[in-house]
């Protein structure tokens, strides 16, 4: 069986995000990681969280707080 874990709304909190990580691994090896955006903004630790994301390989689509950030067209 594959485990794959899901995220969203991280929000730049890299604590809460070490924490899910810590519990999700601690039920068997993770095979896949997807991270469904809002993983900057309003925490302090943006850059962290997306470092630590890319260290499991995760696939990342951007949220709106990721199209802010980067300046990307908010779509509506």
């Amino acid at each position: 069986m594959t485990c794959t874990l899901i995220v969203s709304d991280v929000h730049a909190n890299l604590v809460a995000l070490e924490a899910v990580l810590r519990d999700a691994e601690g039920g068997g090896p993770i095979d896949a990681v997807w991270s469904l955006g809002d993983c900057v903004g309003y925490g302090p630790q943006p850059t962290e969280c997306i470092v630590r994301l890319r260290g499991h390989d995760a696939s990342m689509v951007a949220g709106n707080h990721e199209r802010a950030a980067t300046g990307a067209p908010q779509l509506r």
